[in-house]
């Protein structure tokens, strides 16, 4: 008889502490369900997302130079030489999401963003020369034409950077990363980003675009 009371003292007081606990600091077990399926699809989202484009253009690229160097030169002894070609480039903009930096705060149910992978950009320039004219003592070498192949790749990428592909790729990222808000308040739970709460979706969305 004694051991039954002790037991349903024991029973009681358990049961008493885990309410207590429940009212005050939340359900360990349910907490602990919901933290791990916010990092379960965190993990699903967590993809390279690659936005692609195609650019052709025509380029004529002129040099010259002094016969006699710099101290003498006048336009008479300037030899010239130029080069016709037609570029072709495929071209990448990618943001890695496994590489996102991220923390899972059970206590205050948050989910913090601590910063968002930097874009790839990839430019594979194919390069199809269509003319060539050489000067007196003013001929192409191999490490002239790798020169040029260098000069147009590093056109290519700015001309890239400052398309419609970097914005298009902008959007995609957003609407990977926009899953997020919409995960984290299907769970009652909070996102952070930059400091701050993230409230409503466009704020998010809008600091993105500024930090990208």
């Amino acid at each position: 008889m004694k051991n039954l009371v002790l037991i349903l003292i024991t029973a009681a007081v358990s049961i008493f502490g885990y309410r207590y606990y429940v009212e005050n600091y939340g359900d360990p077990f349910v907490m602990e369900s919901e933290s791990a399926l916010i990092q379960e699809k965190l993990q699903n989202v967590s993809k390279i997302v690659v936005t692609e484009g195609h650019f052709s253009e025509v380029k004529n690229i002129k040099e010259s130079k002094d016969l006699l160097g710099s101290y003498f030169n006048p336009s008479w002894l300037r030899t010239h030489r130029n080069v016709l070609l037609v570029v072709n480039t495929d071209a990448s903009i990618s943001y890695d999401l496994s590489q996102l930096d991220y923390e899972l705060d059970d206590a205050t149910k948050t989910l913090r963003i601590l910063s968002i992978p930097e874009p790839e950009i990839m430019v594979n320039p194919q390069m199809k020369y269509l003319e060539m004219n050489e000067g007196f003592f003013y001929s192409f070498e191999e490490d002239d034409l790798n020169k040029i192949r260098d000069r147009v790749e590093a056109d290519m990428r700015e001309k890239v950077e400052a398309s419609t592909l970097r914005t298009n790729a902008q959007n995609r990222l957003m609407s990977e990363l926009s899953k997020f808000f919409v995960l984290t308040n299907s769970q009652g739970w909070k996102l952070e980003y930059q400091g701050e709460i993230v409230k409503p979706l466009e704020v998010f969305t809008e600091s993105i675009q500024k930090a990208n």
